[in-house]
């Protein structure tokens, strides 16, 4: 029996990006335990895992921005600075980290780990696993970050064209003007570079290993990646012999979840009538996306123009889903914290409007569900996985500027014209007949040397 340690970013949707495959990991056999703060506890214990605590100050916790859009430039100007401020001293603080702490070592001597998987939010801390020789894997819930001629970086809205020589040179283009300024954010505010490369040269390990062609923050040659996307999802592009694809094949009930009481009779309502059935979700951090209180409000103004269409729009703030209630009219327009997402897209969902997140798009994908996407933030891979859904016809994108009218245009688009359910049929089949994916047993034998030899002493 193999201990194998998981140190995942404290967000709902990262561990559940990885509950998949980690419950293959256990059900052969091994010991499976999640290192988190106490706030992820029910998550992980209520999905049937081992938790190993942590203090709060021991993990890398996001800091809460403005998301009102402001009422003047000056407003703007100020909020704008005050949080890069704060961003710069958060990275100047992480740096320092990487150089004096050991961000594994109660974990790693209490639990001694055959192997350490750790979120990619944290790859720049892995280094003292990789001085002490032990068996570490990055898991990456995002689509490939890895630089790549055919595809542009995540954060660009360039869909490319295949075959294309033009398409070629704009992704090209875009890989420029992201490096560009990438390296003016990390004049301004620092990088994580530096202080890996400053601890790799104290160490004596390899600097060779590090990996710069990439979106964002370096990675490594030498350490196994676990993707738990959908290749097929990805832009066309060559995968890499140690990046694994573990996405799901079916999909996973949450167990931690509590939802309104009223969802179960508005859903009753809604079977008996002949409305079609629209569900919005912008995840549980949308706090953090500008100017998305006053999108929310204009997209549900817009829904009130809407006859013959059922709406169930999540919204984690309470305030907000209040003001939203009182001052949307509309009998067929609910508002709740939470729904049981993954039974109610099984139970058949029309359209499905979201942030981008790459987990709801891996559900979606799985339930054949067309998506509209309204990115929430320019700095994470949402605006990439919404040029990934229209490359692949399985939906629409919008931004937090659409008028209503250009709203409800893309909204009756997506529910009339059937070529987007076509395209998801197309796509989930190519899904299912691909040869990409490895089971829990396969992954072992990648990342762990002489696991077979292990077995079968054990």
């Amino acid at each position: 029996m193999l201990t194998i340690v998981l140190r995942i970013f404290p967000q709902e949707s990262h561990h559940n990006a990885t509950f998949q495959f980690a419950k293959g990991l256990k059900d052969l056999g091994h010991r499976v335990i999640y290192v988190g703060v106490d706030s992820i506890r029910g998550l992980i214990i209520e999905n049937g895992f081992e938790w190993y605590g942590i203090d709060d100050k021991e993990d890398i916790v996001d800091k809460p921005v403005n998301r009102k859009a402001a009422s003047n430039k000056w407003e703007y100007w100020y909020t704008l600075i005050a949080n890069l401020s704060a961003e710069r001293e958060s990275i100047h603080k992480v740096k320092k980290e990487i150089m004096t702490k050991d961000f594994f070592l109660q974990s790693t001597q209490d639990l001694k780990p055959d192997l350490y998987l750790v979120d990619s939010v944290y790859k720049g801390n892995i280094l003292s696993l990789m001085k002490q020789n032990i068996p570490v894997a990055l898991v990456e819930t995002t689509v490939s970050t890895i630089k790549s001629e055919k595809k542009p970086p995540l954060s660009s809205t360039l869909i490319p064209t295949p075959q294309n020589k033009w398409s070629d040179i704009k992704v090209r283009l875009s890989w420029a003007k992201h490096h560009l300024r990438q390296y003016m954010m990390n004049t301004l505010m620092g990088s994580f570079e530096s202080a890996v490369l400053e601890y790799m040269k104290d160490k004596g390990l390899d600097r060779n290993i590090i990996d710069r062609k990439r979106y964002k923050f370096l990675g490594y040659h030498t350490i196994p990646e676990v993707n738990t996307t959908f290749l097929e999802f990805d832009f066309p592009h060559q995968k890499r012999e140690n990046h694994l694809y573990v996405a799901p094949n079916q999909l996973m009930k949450r167990q931690h979840l509590t939802y309104d009481y009223m969802f179960d009779k508005i859903m009753r309502q809604h079977t008996a009538s002949d409305n079609k059935l629209v569900f919005c979700s912008f995840g549980t951090m949308a706090w953090r996306y500008y100017g998305h209180e006053q999108f929310l409000m204009k997209m549900a103004q817009a829904f009130t123009k809407v006859k013959g269409v059922t709406f169930l729009i999540c919204v984690e703030d309470e305030n907000l889903r209040l003001e939203l209630r009182e001052t949307t009219k509309g009998s067929d327009i609910h508002f709740f914290r939470r729904v049981p997402q993954v039974d109610l897209l099984k139970e058949g969902v029309d359209l499905m409007i979201g942030h981008g997140g790459v987990n709801s798009i891996n559900e979606c994908i799985l339930t054949k569900t067309p998506m509209l996407i309204y990115p929430g933030s320019k700095e994470l891979d949402q605006v990439g996985n919404a040029s990934r859904v229209v490359y692949h016809g399985i939906g629409l994108r919008g931004t937090y500027s659409d008028s209503e009218k250009v709203i409800l245009q893309k909204l009756n688009n997506l529910l009339k014209d059937r070529s987007f359910h076509d395209n998801m049929k197309k796509l989930s089949q190519k899904i299912s007949d691909s040869s990409q994916y490895i089971n829990a047993e396969e992954l072992l034998k990648v990342l762990v040397p002489n696991y077979q030899n292990e077995c079968i002493t054990t």
